[in-house]
């Protein structure tokens, strides 16, 4: 599995610590056994490797010259130019307020900042008074919390944040949302109402428990008017598929499209039935001779053609260029 998960992101690497622990926890003071198991398992690992991704061992100065280039994008967004939009971004905080705005949504993602709360009280709650007879069945929920706390301070920490980093994440986010919905709901809320003497509590306690239904109600009407809006964006043509159209009809055969490099090339379909000109804005230095060249191509261009906002938005982030000898090095 580790061989797969390699073969298809080399930053499934950061799990290689976690499997030693778990052979060396297994395996504790049986060092025979540990040896053994370290050994077959780093064997297995570099033949099913071989056989999931021969280039990189056919190709093992070039994948190894290309993944030091990826790596280093860990910590200096400027290395690539469609990962200047991260420039400026804060770590790990750029997660979560994804997260909650738009990965999970507000309504979900606040069940399950609730479902940690009650988790981490009713796990301390229980360390406190029955530590030993308890600990048995905690282990399992102990690695877990660790796993996912593991994966977000390593990734989380990076310069380049792709929202689908942290999708590892969100089946844990979910089960805490469905747990914050049902401590929410808990019956004994409504028990611990009925048994006290204490109007004053009972008041307390009854406002509190409406409180905790309202938010239970709120957060499963919001979670599911979010999730058909989510899916709601598939319903709709693409807006690209809507402009390649627009352009097959109303652009004349023959005519020249300028473009931006490093986006999606208009239109989508079609395109031979026109000549194209690239507009390399990204290249360095910004100079005469790079505005010439530019003027050269919009004198050529019968249509200019900005798909989105993948270029010019970033290219306004570049006030920090002087702390590096170029921004964006790998423009090709």
């Amino acid at each position: 599995v580790f061989a797969a998960m390699m073969s298809t992101k080399f930053t499934s690497i950061i799990f290689y610590p976690l499997i030693l622990l778990l052979f060396a926890y297994k395996n504790w003071g049986n060092w025979k056994n540990l040896l053994i198991c370290i050994l077959t398992f780093h064997l297995s690992f570099i033949i099913f490797h071989y056989l999931t991704m021969p280039y990189a061992f056919i190709e093992q100065v070039r994948f190894l010259r290309d993944i030091k280039e990826q790596l280093k994008m860990n910590s200096n967004p400027y290395i690539f130019p469609y990962t200047l939009q991260y420039v400026g971004t804060i770590p790990y905080i750029y997660y979560l307020k994804n997260i909650f705005l738009w990965g999970l949504g507000p309504f979900i993602s606040i069940l399950s900042i609730i479902g940690l709360f009650n988790l981490f009280q009713f796990s301390i709650f229980n360390f406190q008074f029955s530590l030993k007879s308890k600990f048995i069945n905690y282990k399992y929920l102990i690695i877990c919390l660790f796993f996912y706390l593991y994966y977000f301070i390593v990734i989380g920490q990076s310069a380049v944040k792709f929202m689908r980093y942290m999708l590892p994440l969100y089946p844990f986010l979910t089960i805490l949302a469905g747990y914050g919905l049902f401590s929410l709901c808990h019956p004994e809320r409504r028990n611990e109402m009925t048994e006290t003497k204490d109007l004053a509590k009972r008041k307390f306690i009854s406002k509190l428990f409406s409180f905790s239904r309202f938010l239970a109600i709120l957060g499963i009407t919001g979670g599911v008017l979010w999730t058909y809006m989510f899916v709601n964006i598939y319903s709709v043509e693409h807006t690209r598929i809507t402009a390649s159209d627009w352009i097959s009809k109303n652009i004349k055969e023959g005519a020249t499209i300028a473009t931006e490099h490093w986006d999606d090339g208009m239109p989508l379909y079609g395109g031979e039935k026109y000549k194209h000109e690239e507009l390399t804005l990204y290249d360095q230095p910004d100079d005469v001779n790079k505005w010439l060249v530019m003027n050269e191509k919009l004198k050529n261009s019968d249509y200019i053609i900005i798909a989105s906002n993948r270029l010019y938005t970033p290219l306004r982030k570049l006030s920090d260029c002087q702390k590096y000898r170029s921004c964006f090095p790998k423009t090709a």
